[in-house]
């Protein structure tokens, strides 16, 4: 097929009223559910803060050697609802407990297995 100066028109014809078209519709789709989408992206902003806070206090409370493993865990506690209550966030021990577990947790498998890496080596 050889493409002439009328065929490339008609190609450019069909993209741009494509693009157009995709246009409106994307347009009414976000008036239709804008609302959803940022409320969703404030509550994975606001769970990611809260993980990077909670990470942030964890390592400052690692930095105080005297402290036991209970001690550590009072003191981010008590600097994380300080934060919470003054960024307005709703707080709740358990859930902080736990995600504080799962953060150690996970960090001891990465240490794990870093530490086996360099044995290897």
């Amino acid at each position: 097929m050889q493409l002439n100066e009328e065929t490339i028109m008609l190609i450019i014809k069909i993209v741009c009223g494509s693009v157009s078209g995709i246009c409106a519709i994307l347009s009414v789709l976000s008036a239709l559910f804008g609302g959803k989408w940022k409320g969703l992206y404030k509550n994975v902003k606001a769970v990611n803060d809260k993980t990077n806070k909670l990470i942030e206090l964890i390592e400052e409370a690692e930095t105080h050697g005297a402290y036991t493993g209970d001690d550590k865990l009072q003191f981010v506690l008590a600097k994380y609802m300080q934060w919470c209550l003054s960024s307005k966030i709703p707080y709740n021990e358990e859930d902080t407990i736990t995600q504080i577990n799962e953060l150690i947790d996970m960090t001891k498998e990465v240490n794990g297995g870093l530490n086996g890496r360099r044995k290897e080596f």
